[in-house]
């Protein structure tokens, strides 16, 4: 008997809320550009980075690695039920024989979202198990087998990477027609917008108001004619090293922090557009603001999100540098997105930032909170930099001699009236 263990895959949601979902995103964006860069850039030039900024990629399977089998307990009576031969017990009760467990594991490029959810078209099928490890880009199939054959095995194994393939197959049909009518959908909605802009312009000068802009307000998240390019560095190395490794050149470091801080006055001048934004639609304005200024060669958009919080640059098929975004849930909740943020095994350089959001309690609270929290931390070692918002802090990297630059930015949201 032969068994697969996981999460089932393509079972979360519907592709057609993914997508809606998408749409809303492309509602908001347009709506939170700056009214000046909105009626100066060209139209075509719009489009075109918000068709790039919402394209998607259903995920394409790689090669794969076949681990080292192990032995493990297979729970053999598992869904065989009455007819098994055990009459008079109880036909779900667990019948445990020792078997193998045996992890292949997948690589895979594109979007890992995809597989939780579903193709909007009733496939027969069934839905796969395995478990999806987003930050590496990895699909783990793990086979528990008792008295099956190398050929049954084998064969399991191919027929599950085939169903999974099969679903991925469905979505991509889907995500085609999305993109196919992409771009007409970004010039009607930048449209609606640039007419609406002009004609409160042209209200407010029928009543003979002056249209002024602050000298302080912030310049609306545009391509920029030549965005600035990030090169991470490769290290030289002191003995000959199996596989590349690249860091974050320090500067693109201080710039990234500074860009990202800015978004604090962002949110001080609208408030109403944040109150009942959660974790993952916060960070999508960061995600926004980062690719509006960056521009990198590795994928096609330098900055990605990976699971709900964490914003990265992945540079080669590394992670160069990870933001880990948080609301604010008191020292013990830090503590663990500090550790979090040391737990990617796949995290190549030294540079860290982590976001914690406040809207539930004073904003001195959790300023203090941080301070406190950071450096009772195990792996802390001393503070760099400190203002009232932003601080920087050196810890020791758990796994080698190496030094951690951790810089916690605080920011504070509109509460929900």
């Amino acid at each position: 008997m032969i068994q697969f263990k996981g999460e089932q895959l393509f079972s979360l949601d519907q592709i057609s809320a993914f997508l809606a979902q998408r749409r809303f995103d492309l509602d908001h964006e347009v709506y939170e550009l700056a009214p000046d860069d909105l009626l100066n850039t060209k139209l075509d030039d719009l489009r075109d980075w918000l068709v790039g900024r919402l394209r998607l990629e259903v995920p394409e399977l790689a090669e794969h690695e076949v681990e080292e089998p192990q032995e493990a307990w297979v729970d053999v009576m598992r869904g065989r039920g009455e007819d098994w031969g055990r009459s008079g017990l109880d036909p779900n009760m667990p019948v445990t024989q020792r078997g193998t467990r045996q992890n292949v594991r997948i690589n895979f490029t594109g979007d890992h979202r995809f597989f939780k959810v579903a193709p909007n078209q009733l496939l027969s099928t069934p839905k796969p198990r395995a478990t999806i490890e987003g930050d590496r880009r990895r699909v783990t199939v793990t086979l528990l087998h008792f008295q099956a054959s190398e050929q049954e095995v084998k064969s399991a194994f191919e027929q599950l990477v085939e169903d999974i393939q099969y679903y991925l197959g469905g979505l991509r049909q889907e995500v085609d027609n999305y993109h196919k009518t992409l771009p007409s959908v970004v010039e009607t909605i930048l449209k609606q917008r640039i007419d609406k802009v002009k004609g409160d312009r042209r209200t407010a000068q029928a009543i003979g108001l002056s249209i002024k802009r602050r000298a302080t307000e912030p310049i609306g998240v545009i391509l920029p004619k030549k965005p600035k390019k990030l090169k991470p560095a490769k290290p030289k190395p002191q003995t000959v090293l199996e596989e590349d490794e690249y860091y974050l050149k320090s500067d693109d470091y201080e710039d990234i922090i500074k860009t990202l801080q800015s978004m604090s006055l962002v949110f001080e001048r609208s408030p109403a557009a944040f109150e009942y934004m959660e974790e993952e639609h916060i960070r999508f304005h960061f995600l926004v603001l980062l690719n509006g200024l960056y521009e990198g060669e590795a994928t096609a958009e330098t900055f990605n999100s990976s699971g709900k919080t964490d914003i990265l640059i992945n540079w080669h098929g590394r992670t160069i540098f990870i933001a880990e975004c948080k609301f604010w849930d008191g020292p013990k909740e830090l503590t663990k997105a500090i550790d979090q943020l040391f737990g990617y095994t796949t995290f190549r350089d030294t540079k860290v930032a982590l976001l914690v959001f406040n809207r539930k309690v004073k904003f001195s609270t959790v300023l203090t909170g941080i301070g406190k929290t950071v450096a009772g931390h195990k792996y802390y070692e001393k503070t760099v930099r400190k203002t009232e918002t932003v601080s920087r802090y050196i810890f020791r990297n758990p796994d080698d001699e190496r030094k951690i630059t951790l810089t916690v930015m605080a920011f504070n949201i509109p509460v929900r009236r």
